[in-house]
């Protein structure tokens, strides 16, 4: 009788890691772990899908377009289970059950699913657990086991692990380049030291920007934070001592992405 052969992996230098929420990573690139590894051929992992609303034209064929969503992302993610025997199959097997365990309904507590792509820059998406470990009644082999694991995530959109941080000089905040390497919008958040009075930042690709009407000494600060109110813990300006120093913004100032 034939014996089933585990499919090959085609994932190039791609490496793949399973972070959970008590911040264990777990290797599943199969350069270095190939008995339990992610082959190629993960779904969701390109562009996610979008819910459009509209409303049909009143005097005439078609529709207008009122507003556009940009889902949640689903990710199915194949992991192969290679064993030398059906013991270790199955202890993997309860391994892999504690490792996606994130369906806590009293706590939110997602694990992340992190790919380094062939530059060394890594890519970095929660997701909780939505299925594929049940098991199902398909024959398989004693030895090897291929699960397709099914993660939502909320946030669709990956990111990089850390956040990007530019120190500049006076003299070198006079006219600087800033650039977003995500294809979405990012939402800086600028701290800036006194001593000084008065600062005006300009977006010169846009043409917009915002000023600061205030005077701040050695060793004081001011914090904008531009990011969206759901994405922030505190006021969008504030100083060192955590007060809101939101009067001090001109008006018609703009927080531009």
């Amino acid at each position: 009788m034939a014996g089933m052969i585990p499919p090959a992996s085609v994932t190039g230098t791609l490496k793949y890691e399973w972070k959970q929420y008590d911040g264990t990573v777990r290797d599943l690139t199969r350069d270095t772990s190939p008995t339990l590894f992610i082959p190629a051929g993960s779904a969701g992992m390109g562009l996610t899908g979008v819910e459009i609303l509209e409303d049909k034209l009143p005097a005439s064929a078609g529709s207008y377009v009122k507003h556009i969503n940009i889902l949640p992302r689903t990710l199915e993610i194949p992991i192969v289970l290679n064993k030398p025997s059906f013991n270790s199959l199955l202890l993997t097997s309860e391994d892999l059950h504690e490792w996606f365990d994130t369906g806590d309904e009293a706590a939110k507590r997602p694990g992340t699913l992190i790919v380094t792509r062939p530059d060394d820059t890594e890519r970095h998406i929660k997701g909780y657990y939505k299925g594929g470990l049940e098991g199902d009644l398909s024959e398989g082999s004693p030895t090897w086991y291929k699960y397709v694991i099914s993660l939502h995530c909320p946030d669709p959109a990956p990111t990089e692990p850390e956040d990007t941080v530019l120190l500049k000089t006076v003299a070198q905040a006079v006219d600087f380049d800033m650039i977003n390497q995500g294809r979405l919008p990012a939402f800086p958040i600028w701290k800036i030291t006194g001593p000084f009075t008065n600062v005006d930042v300009l977006n010169v690709t846009s043409g917009v920007g915002f000023s600061l009407i205030v005077t701040l000494t050695a060793g004081q600060y001011i914090i904008v934070d531009s990011r969206p109110s759901e994405l922030r813990q505190n006021v969008s300006v504030y100083d060192q001592t955590g007060a809101n120093r939101f009067p001090v913004v001109f008006p018609a100032s703009v927080f531009f992405p």
